[in-house]
């Protein structure tokens, strides 16, 4: 029988929606992105189900027809609500359908008569998947397993609530034995022994409320006592067993296009600045218990204040919110429409990548944990960014040209974040990166340090996803259509570490932010120098 007209589009990736093509482990790092899957995977069923309405009872078919019985209502869930898949749960459990669930239901078994038209189809449909560019790999499943779980820590979630669809104040389907068990297994080989037996334990309390799962029920045993003996193991030879993972602040560099050259620098959250070390105590504490919530007292928040700000406009006003006063941090409120947001977020789709961080020496890329996103670069040739940048010009009273050499500031890096989607502890400063001749861009390579950072928030989160300062207290919540503005240098030009900031973990909704950093050269008479060298 001739193949479907379905499953041949899908081989050449001509499904009606944006066809990506990414590495392994780059769906799970962009909500947005895998919030297209859901279509293509619609295509493929409506493929199968064309298929199986024309063929005879056929034994050999009864899996994928039973996976497929299965598949349907959640697919369409995803397909009718694009907010599905913005919680982590539903984004774990439907990243594991298309990697586990498809193999599984395509495979030709052995043991049962199956005709020959029916093998082919089976192998024809697993050829499409393989040939749809943007189709997840075991790198998603892992990765948003390990999001999943640190979202539990970060935000002190009840793992029980979680393995039950619930998170904060909203409910899914509650996650299976099987899936509790994969999450376990993930867990198990790629973060932390103490997490795989949280989830390995959930899952047979579940399974011991079942029937006929003893094959299950005994594997999930035998890992449980794999992990324990790890465990033990790291105990009798003296390791300290953490309950989840340290924040790391290293020394480190985003790797870059060399059309680019704009970068983030990864650093230590030390005074001395010098030594790169685990950190717990006090900065991932200060850390953690921002994202959850503003941790600034009344007497702090009192001396906090609101005001319409004067532009070179005269009847232009724009309203500043003082979040927090030394250093500076503040938020532009309604400095960005949804139309622009939208003509932003169009452009960006198609060019978005996994955001990387580099080891100092260039060897190679390293801190992959530390960074869940997809960005991508976005210069001011367009009237939307060009007219965004001389808002923010206004707005700041910096200059934002951008210029072959000696530009004044970097072009737009539009971020979107994936399932936890984070950015531990950095600053912005890029003085190392100059020191060790990183620099690629002539743009850049003689425009200075980044004095300030001007972040579009382009979307709004529903749980999670703040910025925050450890080090003054301070925590900027996503709103859409607003701005956050600080300067990360002195004005001696030295960096200030107290801007040193983080991204928290989305726990649920799909972030978009833009980013312009506006370099040292051509501020001269905007934000002069202080006479005092150690200001």
């Amino acid at each position: 029988m001739a193949v479907p007209a379905e499953l041949m589009l899908l081989m050449m990736g001509v499904v009606g929606v944006y066809v990506f093509p990414v590495g392994a482990g780059e769906v799970y790092t962009s909500v947005a992105k895998l919030k297209l899957l859901p279509r293509i995977e619609k295509k493929l069923i409506d493929a199968c189900d064309r298929y199986l309405d024309s063929r005879p009872e056929d034994p050999g078919l009864h899996n994928i027809k039973r996976f497929l019985s299965s598949t349907r209502p959640l697919n369409q869930l995803a397909c009718d609500n694009p907010a599905y898949l913005e919680n982590p749960v539903n984004g774990f459990r439907f990243l594991w359908r298309l990697v586990d669930g498809w193999q599984r239901a395509t495979r030709v078994r052995g043991d049962c008569d199956i005709r020959d038209a029916s093998i082919s189809f089976l192998k024809q449909i697993r050829s499409s998947i393989n040939s749809v560019s943007s189709w997840p790999s075991h790198e998603d499943v892992t990765g948003s397993a390990i999001a999943l779980t640190k979202l539990l820590h970060t935000y002190d979630l009840d793992p029980d609530d979680v393995a039950k669809g619930r998170l904060l104040h909203t409910q899914t389907t509650p996650l299976d034995a099987d899936e509790l068990f994969v999450l376990g297994e993930e867990v198990h080989h790629h973060h932390t022994a103490h997490d795989a037996r949280m989830w390995l334990n959930i899952s047979i309390t579940r399974l011991e409320e079942m029937r006929d799962q003893e094959r299950l029920l005994k594997d999930v045993h035998h890992r449980l006592r794999e992990v324990e003996e790890k465990i033990e193991a790291k105990r009798y030879n003296g390791h300290v067993v953490s309950e989840a993972p340290d924040i790391l602040f290293t020394v480190g560099y985003e790797e870059l296009d060399e059309d680019d050259g704009e970068g983030d620098v990864h650093l230590p959250v030390l005074p001395s600045n010098k030594t790169a070390r685990p950190v717990r105590g006090f900065y991932q504490s200060a850390y953690e218990d921002l994202c959850r919530q503003d941790r600034k007292s009344p007497r702090e928040i009192s001396d906090l204040a609101c005001w319409y700000q004067q532009t070179a406009i005269p009847y232009l006003k724009v309203k500043v919110e003082h979040l927090h006063l030394d250093p500076a941090i503040l938020m532009y409120h309604d400095v960005i429409s949804d139309s622009e947001i939208d003509a932003v977020k169009n452009v960006s789709m198609r060019l978005l990548k996994r955001s990387l961080l580099g080891k100092p020496d260039g060897s190679g890329h390293e801190g992959m944990n530390e960074r869940i996103s997809q960005s991508a670069w976005v210069f001011d040739d367009l009237e939307v960014t060009s007219r965004l940048s001389r808002r923010i010009q206004l707005f700041t009273g910096l200059s934002t040209r951008l210029q072959r050499i000696y530009s004044h500031a970097e072009a737009f890096q539009v971020v979107n974040y994936g399932l936890g989607g984070l950015y531990e502890p950095h600053e912005d400063s890029v003085r190392m990166y100059r020191k060790l001749g990183y620099e690629k861009s002539p743009s850049v390579r003689h425009s200075g340090d980044r004095l300030a950072t001007w972040l579009f928030y382009m979307s709004d989160v529903p749980a999670g996803g703040a910025t925050v300062f450890p080090l003054i207290n301070t925590r900027v919540p996503v709103t859409k259509g607003a701005a956050a503005f600080w300067y990360n240098l002195h004005r001696n030009g030295k960096p200030d570490l107290r801007t040193i900031h983080a991204g928290c973990p989305v726990l649920i909704g799909d972030k978009w932010i833009a980013n312009k950093w506006i370099r040292e050269v051509g501020q001269t008479f905007r934000r002069p120098c202080s006479l005092d060298p150690d200001e």
